[in-house]
């Protein structure tokens, strides 16, 4: 009986070895998905496989404008035609109306660093969203 209860202790240990080894190699391995910034939501489902969001700047600048850049690798490929829209947030977390609401066009060329840069309307812009998708047909 000894034997048998050593054997399922075995078992046990062995599965559980094994579980463990699974979990840590499941979180080791990389994924192009990079959203850092909780500001920035990549719309489309697919495309968080095809491109990583890696820098998100902000400058506060002497006119009390808000500068923002982005900076993202495309593991694409092929070239891409994708928008971003920016939401401007004053103290309150309330969108700012701006140009900057209206969808945006950028390039995304095959396997190549993208960017693209946006000022604030007015210096009330304490905050701000991003969102990216794929471009769409006109």
């Amino acid at each position: 009986m000894s034997i048998i209860n050593l054997t399922s202790t075995a078992r046990s240990r062995t599965f559980v070895v094994f579980s463990l080894l699974f979990v840590l190699l499941s979180a080791c391995t990389s994924s192009p998905v990079r959203e850092k910034d909780s500001r920035i939501t990549i719309i489309d489902i697919h495309l968080r496989a095809l491109i990583s969001i890696n820098q998100v700047i902000t400058n506060l600048q002497a006119d009390g404008l808000r500068q923002v850049q982005v900076r993202g690798m495309s593991h694409a490929a092929s070239y891409m035609k994708l928008e971003y829209k920016v939401e401007w947030l004053d103290r309150m977390g309330m969108v700012i109306p701006s140009v900057m609401s209206n969808w945006t066009e950028f390039p995304v060329y095959k396997r190549a660093e993208f960017g693209f840069k946006m000022i604030s309307p007015n210096s009330s812009a304490n905050d701000f969203r991003i969102l990216i998708r794929q471009g769409q047909n006109k």
